[in-house]
């Protein structure tokens, strides 16, 4: 998967308002490949729950923390921000 690349502040704001394309971003920073991985168990067996931003781990067995956001296991886990506030930022600096 390639990761975009807005080359303007105009492109940027466009880009990163929409969250979906905020996960996509992240997958492609975080798993250059496209599959996103469990960040507990390493497993590739995970889906995307509907009408969520979290994904959910099925490996077997299972284990105490099985559903996940895309920041879990970064540099953005603990912080109340969205995405679209932390990549706008960045895409500044």
């Amino acid at each position: 998967m390639e990761k975009p690349s807005p080359k303007t502040l105009k492109e940027a704001v466009t880009y990163f308002s929409d969250l979906d394309k905020c996960d996509e971003y992240m997958i492609a920073v975080r798993w250059p490949d496209g599959q996103v991985t469990c960040p507990e168990c390493g497993s590739t067996n995970v889906k995307r729950l509907n009408g969520s931003r979290l994904w959910k781990c099925y490996a077997k067995p299972a284990h105490p923390r099985v559903k996940f956001s895309l920041k879990r296991g970064s540099i953005f886990e603990d912080s109340p921000l969205p995405l679209d506030k932390w990549f706008m930022a960045m895409w500044l600096i």
